[in-house]
């Protein structure tokens, strides 16, 4: 099953590193993104540490500072990239930044 949806175009937003995954809910996210970028149109916003060797495209935009989550100028930098890749959707991995959903 590799039928991709074109018309589903999903960005999501990982504030920690999960590439390369090695524990349990890394290799969750990890397996997850897998399979769903071979369904739908996929890209991921993460941080910088994050080494990502994926078939979808990994955005290294976030800052790895613990202040990270209290960045307000990261709202128009993601703004900015799901406008430029036309996303429909947007997934959080965590509740962290769920305050950008407006």
């Amino acid at each position: 099953m590799n039928h991709q949806n074109q018309s589903l175009r999903i960005l999501s937003i990982v504030p920690y590193k999960v590439f390369p995954a090695l524990m349990g809910g890394q290799k969750g996210i990890a397996l997850f993104y897998k399979y769903f970028a071979q369904l739908v149109s996929f890209a991921c916003i993460t941080v910088q540490k994050n080494e990502a060797n994926e078939a979808y495209t990994v955005l290294n935009q976030i800052s790895n500072s613990k202040t990270r989550y209290l960045n307000f100028f990261l709202f128009f930098k993601i703004k900015k990239i799901a406008k430029e890749n036309d996303c429909t959707h947007l997934l959080f991995e965590h509740p962290y930044y769920a305050w950008m959903i407006v």
